[in-house]
């Protein structure tokens, strides 16, 4: 138990400092931004994309870091020991999407009720906007994201039990997500993803489901609203 509490601390320790070095230099990179001469739609854009390479240059080292001061960080592989047989690729592909169709229809049928405005979706304003999550949303960040949760973090926190590190590595990933319907959706995918990289000894699976599912929450589901398709 004891060790247990001591691998919370070091990731509540570490998870702070990612959030809070992202979060503080973001807002730095706001604040310039707003200074500039640039239209509001140049400035959105550079801040989205500025505040993602802050995550992927500055937060994530900060994170690595300081959960390598406090102790050994577990290994893990891109590959694993094991591939993935095509029923278990359907299997768990069913699993990452069950809950991103489940809320994005709720959300979907609210907003054709009114109760939720549109923009809850998200939306691609320009070609600009769409390179931007496509590559740094849909590619980059989930690569990120999964070396620091499935990669690290889980590998690190296995050593006290598979079901502790399954718990406390898909927790974490859902409280980076900005909104509730993305919180339950990756705590959902989380667990998915953690478990993959149980089974396989790899993130590789894990990558690729979080792209796909990525590029359909982000991509897909807002250019079909967009076009008034559904």
């Amino acid at each position: 138990m004891k060790n247990k509490v001591v691998l919370l601390i070091r990731v509540v320790i570490a998870m702070l400092v990612f959030s809070i070095s992202g979060m503080v230099l973001s807002e730095l990179l706001a604040f310039a931004l707003m200074k500039s001469n640039w239209t509001q739609d140049n400035i959105l854009l550079l801040y989205q994309v500025g505040s993602k390479l802050i995550t992927i240059l500055i937060a994530f080292p900060l994170y690595v870091l300081v959960m390598r001061l406090f102790g050994k960080i577990g290994r893990f592989h891109w590959k694993g020991n094991r591939r993935l047989t095509f029923l278990e690729h359907l299997k768990y592909l069913a699993f990452a999407f069950f809950p991103v169709i489940i809320l994005y229809g709720i959300m979907i049928i609210l907003m054709r009720m009114g109760s939720v405005p549109a923009e809850a979706a998200g939306s691609i304003s320009s070609f600009g906007n769409l390179i931007y999550v496509l590559l740094l949303g849909c590619v980059l960040m989930p690569l990120v994201e999964e070396i620091m949760f499935r990669g690290i973090m889980f590998h690190t926190l296995a050593k006290e039990g598979t079901a502790f590190a399954v718990i406390v590595s898909s927790l974490c990933f859902a409280v980076g997500h900005n909104n509730p319907v993305n919180m339950i959706i990756g705590l959902a995918d989380g667990i998915i993803f953690a478990l993959l990289a149980d089974k396989t000894g790899g993130i590789k699976y894990g990558y690729f489901y979080h792209v796909v599912v990525n590029i359909v929450g982000s991509i897909v589901i807002p250019l079909v609203m967009q076009q008034g398709l559904i």
